[in-house]
């Protein structure tokens, strides 16, 4: 298991539990769960699919896997999303973090301060995953985020990162030593 994978697999999780002890198994259709007009809009879309794949039947488990790391980030964000009446409805402060999504962090203090170091690793898998550039980035930071941030959530995966990533020495190495060592 890649880094990003261990750490979408660990968030999603924790979240989705968090959610479930507070709302319910399908917290995404609690309205007072409080997600946001864009976050309900995605969900609809992945109920649909679901429902299409599975013989008109919803599989819960199905639908939440199918939510993407970006879509887990958001519910960290402020929220702030403007309804049709231009007024921003939705305060994430108050009707995930405190009531639910701190649970996912136990260790991390503040809803911003878990969104920004999540929101820069969304941003860096995106430019990885559509083969963008990231050679000038400050990749060992990169790598400290992902290390920071899966610490929050659950120290034991940071264990199992460290003992088993070789990214560390990946990114020490020489660059003429580094083709030989994938």
């Amino acid at each position: 298991m890649d880094l990003y994978n261990a750490l979408r697999l660990h968030f999603a999780m924790q979240c989705i539990e968090s959610y479930q002890k507070k709302y319910g198994l399908e917290w995404f259709d609690n309205r007072d769960a409080g997600l946001n007009v864009d976050a309900r809009k995605k969900i609809k879309a992945e109920k649909a699919r679901a429902r299409h794949s599975n013989s008109g039947k919803i599989d819960v488990p199905k639908v939440v896997a199918r939510l993407s790391f970006g879509f887990w980030i958001s519910l960290i964000g402020s929220g702030n999303r403007f309804d049709s009446d231009g007024k921003a409805h939705y305060d994430y402060e108050e009707t995930l973090w405190r009531p639910a999504l701190h649970l996912a962090f136990p260790t991390c203090l503040t809803r911003k301060k878990a969104h920004t170091p999540l929101n820069h690793l969304g941003i860096f898998r995106n430019r990885i995953a559509h083969h963008e550039p990231i050679f000038k980035r400050h990749l060992s930071r990169d790598h400290e985020r992902i290390l920071e941030v899966t610490e929050w959530i659950s120290p034991e995966t940071t264990a199992w990162i460290r003992h088993h990533s070789r990214v560390e020495e990946l990114l020490l190495s020489k660059e003429t030593d580094r083709a030989i060592k994938f």
